[in-house]
C-alpha cells in the first residue's frame, strides 16, 4: 500500500507533487565526442581539454589527460561543452567500473565519443542530476543499455530514461547536502596521501639510519633473514577435513592488504591437525610474507601480527619469519618496504611470465638495514605505528562518511525525508 501523499514509479515510490518524467523532458544537450585522428601528432599538441570516458570517476574534472588543438576540435566538429555539464559514460557499460560513472565539467571541455554530455535547464539542476545517477545509474544500464558483447547507450536511449524531480529549488538543496559529504570526504582523502607522504619520508629516513633518534647512536647492520630469525613455510590450506580441528586462517589477502594483522581482521575458517596447529601458530611480531606475484615487483610483501592468536595458523601461501627476541618484528615489516629490500625481490624473483615465486631458501638470503639495539628498533616502531594508527583512523572515517551518505541519498532522492 502506497503511503498517502506518495506514487509509485519505474523507481520506486516518491512524493506526489514530484514529477515523473524523462531526461529529455528535463535536461537538453544529449551529446557525444569524437577522437581525433592520433595520426596527425599535431591534434594532441594543444591546450583544449579533452575528456576520455576513463576519466568520469564520479568526480568534478578541471583537467584531463589529453588536450587537443583547435585545428583538431575543428576538424572533428567537436563540441566544447561549458563547465557545471554533465557526463556520463555510455560504452562498456557491461563492466561494473564503467556502469554509471559519471563526472561534472569543472571547465571548458570536448569529450571522445565514449562520454554523453547533458546540460542543465530551468527545470533541471545539473549537481542534481549528477547525485541521481550516482545512484540510479547501475540500475539504469541494466535495464535499458543495448548490446551483446559490449553493453552501450545512445543518445535516444539515455533520453528515455526516467528521473523523478522536486521543483528546482528542492533539486538544489538535495545536491548541496549531498556535495557537502562528498567535499568532505575528499578533504580526508587528500588529508590521508598528505599523511602517508610524511610517512613515506619519515621511513627514508628513519629506516635507512640517515636520521637518528634523540639518545641512539649505536651501530646499524645489515643481516639476512635468516640471521633475524626462522623462515618457516609449509602452512595449512584451505581443506576442511572431518578430523581435524577448526581454526581460524590467516591468508594471503590479510598479509597483501595490511600492515598489522589482528584477531579481528581473520574471518576464514579451516581444519587442522593438532602438529599443523603447534607448527603453524601465529605470535605477536611474527612477519609473514608473500611467496608468489604475478609480477617480481609486487612478490614478499609483508604484515607483522599486532598480538598473539593462538586459534590462528598461517595460510600455506605465505612465508612466516619468526624474529629472534633481540628484534623488533615490526621493525623488520617496515624494513621490508625499503628500497634496500624491494630490489631484492626483483633479484631473487624465478618465473616468467604468469607467475612468479621466491622460494625459502632465497627468503632467507634477502638481507634488511637495521640498529643492532632494540630499544632504537623499539622507538622507530612507536613513531612510524603512530602515522599508520592517524592513517587507519582517517581512513575508518571515510567509511563512515560514504556510509552515511548512502543514507542520505536513499533519504533525499526518494522524497523520504524532504529539505523544503
Amino acid at each position: 500500500m502506497v503511503k498517502e501523499g506518495y506514487i509509485n514509479t519505474e523507481l520506486g515510490t516518491i512524493p506526489q507533487d514530484w514529477e515523473y518524467t524523462t531526461w529529455e523532458c528535463a535536461g537538453s544537450g544529449f551529446t557525444s565526442g569524437a577522437t581525433p585522428y592520433r595520426a596527425i601528432k599535431s591534434y594532441y599538441n594543444g591546450n583544449i581539454k579533452w575528456v576520455s570516458s576513463g576519466e568520469l570517476n564520479y568526480n568534478v574534472i578541471y583537467d584531463t589527460i589529453e588536450h587537443i588543438s583547435e585545428e583538431a576540435r575543428q576538424k572533428t566538429n567537436l563540441k566544447l561543452h561549458p563547465s557545471n555539464t554533465f557526463l556520463m559514460a555510455i560504452t562498456g557499460l557491461e563492466a561494473a567500473g564503467t556502469r554509471g560513472s559519471c563526472a561534472i565539467l569543472g571547465s571548458t571541455a570536448t569529450t571522445n565519443q565514449s562520454c554523453m554530455a547533458v546540460y542543465g535547464t530551468e527545470k533541471l539542476d545539473i549537481k542534481y542530476l549528477y547525485h541521481f545517477y550516482v545512484k540510479y545509474g547501475n540500475e539504469l544500464a541494466f535495464r535499458y543499455c543495448q548490446g551483446t558483447k559490449q553493453q552501450s547507450y545512445t543518445a535516444q536511449i539515455v533520453k528515455k530514461l526516467p528521473i523523478v524531480l522536486p521543483d528546482f529549488c528542492e533539486q538544489q538543496r538535495i545536491a548541496e547536502a549531498l556535495s557537502e559529504m562528498d567535499n568532505l570526504v575528499s578533504s580526508l582523502e587528500k588529508l590521508i596521501e598528505k599523511k602517508k607522504a610524511i610517512k613515506q619520508g619519515a621511513m627514508q629516513e628513519l629506516l635507512t639510519g640517515k636520521k637518528r633518534l634523540p639518545g641512539f647512536d649505536g651501530k646499524w647492520k645489515t643481516l639476512s633473514l635468516a640471521e633475524i630469525g626462522t623462515i618457516t613455510g609449509s602452512g595449512v590450506d584451505k581443506k576442511i577435513l572431518p578430523d581435524e580441528q577448526p581454526i581460524t586462517l590467516l591468508n594471503y589477502t590479510n598479509v597483501y592488504h595490511q600492515v598489522f594483522i589482528s584477531r579481528k581482521d581473520l574471518n576464514h575458517q579451516v581444519t587442522a591437525s593438532a602438529e599443523k596447529i603447534k607448527n603453524c601458530s601465529v605470535l605477536k611480531g611474527d612477519v609473514f610474507l608473500t611467496p608468489t606475484s604475478e609480477t617480481p615487483e609486487e612478490i614478499a610483501i609483508s604484515a607483522v601480527a599486532s598480538e598473539d592468536m593462538s586459534d590462528v595458523v598461517y595460510s600455506y601461501h605465505v612465508v612466516r619469519l619468526r624474529p629472534n627476541t633481540c628484534y623488533n618484528g615490526a621493525f623488520i615489516n617496515y624494513a621490508l618496504s625499503t628500497p634496500l629490500f624491494r630490489e631484492q625481490t626483483v633479484q631473487f624473483a624465478e618465473g616468467s611470465g604468469i607467475r612468479y615465486v621466491i622460494t625459502l631458501k632465497k627468503f632467507k638470503e634477502m638481507q634488511v638495514h637495521i640498529p643492532a639495539e632494540k630499544e632504537e628498533q623499539n622507538a622507530i616502531v612507536s613513531i612510524l605505528s603512530d602515522m599508520d594508527e592517524e592513517i587507519t583512523a582517517l581512513e575508518q572515517k571515510i567509511v563512515k562518511c560514504q556510509k552515511l551518505k548512502q543514507g542520505m541519498m536513499q533519504q533525499l532522492l526518494t522524497g523520504k525525508i524532504r529539505l523544503v
